[in-house]
């Protein structure tokens, strides 16, 4: 089992388990998960009102506070389901790469990475906002942005064990590495790299 299946497993049983999230709830849910991307799409962060959302996925406007109880919060669940989606995406874009590639697997990433910030580009702002990522270290969005971060750790250690890498520490790599690409996607999909 893979980490984002077994992250997903565990989430999917802690939900189970508390008794939350009937079939019709979900679809609920997920209705006010898309409407908020929809109004970052169309607004702007600064555009993110529970009141839209509601208005927006056709529920009260007591209902999304209900599920996410703040816009935080909102942010938040849909940011972390993007972060899963994006560790999906590499692990996708990595599969066809030789183990021993790392530079190979790293560019896989590179290239990854900037097609689903130009593809979710409202997802992603909202994964990368300051505020949902400060969210505690229980939290499944920390946990599912450290799955993507500890992938990026682990080609830096595969790159590092060929002779390939720079001997310094592998999480500070991955730390310039993941700002790199979140630099050049926001350049990507403000337009700015076409200006330049």
């Amino acid at each position: 089992m893979s980490q984002t299946q077994h992250y997903v497993a565990n989430r999917n049983a802690a939900t189970a388990s508390s008794g939350q999230a009937p079939a019709h709830l979900e679809d609920l849910r997920r209705a006010v998960m898309t409407s908020a991307v929809d109004v970052v799409a169309k607004h702007g962060l600064d555009g993110l009102t529970m009141r839209e959302v509601a208005r927006r996925s056709g529920v009260p406007n007591t209902a999304p506070v209900r599920m996410f109880r703040s816009r935080e919060g909102l942010m938040a669940a849909v940011a972390e389901e993007g972060f899963l989606t994006l560790f999906a995406t590499i692990d996708g874009a990595v599969a066809t790469v030789p183990a021993n590639d790392s530079r190979g697997r790293v560019e896989a990433t590179a290239v990854a990475w900037t097609a689903f910030a130009s593809t979710h580009t409202a997802q992603y702002r909202m994964m990368m906002a300051s505020h949902p990522l400060s969210a505690g270290p229980g939290s499944g969005l920390l946990r599912s942005a450290l799955l993507v971060f500890g992938r990026l750790v682990r080609f830096v250690e595969q790159g590092q064990a060929a002779g390939k890498f720079r001997t310094w520490p592998a999480q500070e790599q991955a730390l310039v590495l993941w700002s790199t690409l979140h630099g050049l996607s926001l350049l990507l999909i403000d337009g700015q790299l076409e200006a330049l």
